[in-house]
């Protein structure tokens, strides 16, 4: 899936699944009971059973959300669906105190299939937290019209949600009028078969911010850096007196930023470490070097043309400088610039040296 992990595995190994041991299912009776985990209840009641848990199917006949705001609260609170809008808010969900699951009410029940699943093929992916959902149904998939097929499909896509442990019913997307389409266009034609697949976003949560450690940039030397695909450097492009011109940007201070936690669609909080602080300029600049700070750097800025020289803790701007030869191998290429003003004094007396 690229960026997306698969939830389950695919429709065909679940098929094979359903179709082993049939006859062991026999003394196996539909029950109703609420669990946290239907994963967790199916595997339970395959083994009690010894059948295989493909062999079972289930229907949501309700969904409790509980919640804890504070962490030395020791009885889960009920939170009604028109309440969830108290709590569904970054100033509460992105704090790790507050906890939430889900508690379904389910009908365990032989696998059937009906005639509206038998060739709509449904896959559930997630991203790598967790916090944005898609359902993909494939291309291939024939989508036939009965009667409450939107509601069929929304069961079914809730069904899938909840095997992965998604909470459901909180952070939903208005995933439904991409379904009413498809819907719609199958009660005009009685069926008809996707041509290319169709992603839909079902739901998504709160991802996690990363914090940016502190940087600084040393752009000046960057320039000199330069070598060829195979790392090597190349001696004539290399600048070993590499000029800046007035108002280029010498050196970039990244200032350490916090990131900010999540929380995925599983409910669960996401932490985010403290940004790094190690490189915090310890430098002077002299008066041909202006400051320019914003709240995210400090830039740097040549206030004349020249070369950049450091002298101790202190940086400057020069326009002079003196050479006791030029050759490829020790200084590279002369770039100075068109604006830069810089003066180079050679003492090298060969002149064919190089030539």
């Amino acid at each position: 899936m690229g960026f997306f992990d698969k939830v389950f595995k695919s429709d065909k190994k679940e098929e094979e699944g359903k179709n082993q041991h049939n006859n062991s299912a026999v003394s196996f009776s539909p029950f109703i009971t609420k669990t946290e985990s239907v994963p967790d209840t199916l595997r339970e009641t395959a083994l009690k059973y010894k059948i295989t848990p493909h062999q079972l199917d289930f229907r949501i006949i309700s969904t409790q959300t509980l919640i804890k705001v504070e962490e030395k609260e020791s009885d889960w609170i009920e939170v009604e669906p028109d309440d969830w809008g108290n709590f569904n808010k970054p100033e509460i969900l992105l704090t790790p105190k507050f906890q939430i699951k889900q508690v379904y009410e389910i009908e365990v029940t032989h696998y059937k299939e009906e005639a509206w699943e038998k060739d709509l093929m449904i896959h559930l992916a997630a991203n790598k937290e967790k916090t944005r959902i898609v359902c993909t149904i494939k291309a291939g998939s024939i989508v036939r019209y009965m009667e409450d097929l939107d509601l069929k499909i929304k069961h079914k896509i809730h069904k899938q949600m909840v095997k992965a442990k998604i909470l459901i019913g909180l952070w939903d997307l208005d995933f439904m009028k991409k379904v009413d389409e498809l819907v719609a266009k199958a009660r005009v034609n009685g069926e008809f078969i996707l041509k290319e697949d169709v992603k839909i976003d079902v739901a998504a949560c709160y991802a996690s911010v990363p914090a940016v450690d502190d940087a600084l940039i040393l752009h000046y030397e960057e320039k000199q850096k330069q070598s060829d695909d195979s790392g090597k450097v190349d001696y004539s492009k290399r600048g070993f007196v590499q000029a800046v011109e007035k108002g280029e940007v010498i050196i970039e201070y990244v200032k350490p930023r916090p990131g900010r936690p999540g929380r995925n669609c599983q409910g669960t909080f996401i932490p985010v470490a403290e940004p790094k602080e190690s490189h915090k300029p310890d430098f002077k600049v002299t008066d041909n070097i202006e400051m320019e700070e914003t709240e995210e750097s400090i830039l740097y800025r040549a206030k004349r043309g020249g070369y950049v020289v450091k002298e101790g803790d202190t940086y400057d701007i020069r326009d002079e400088m003196e050479l006791e030869e030029v050759s490829f191998k020790k200084t590279g290429s002369i770039d100075a610039g068109v604006e830069t003003e810089v003066k180079l004094h050679i003492n090298e007396k060969d002149f064919l040296k190089d030539a």
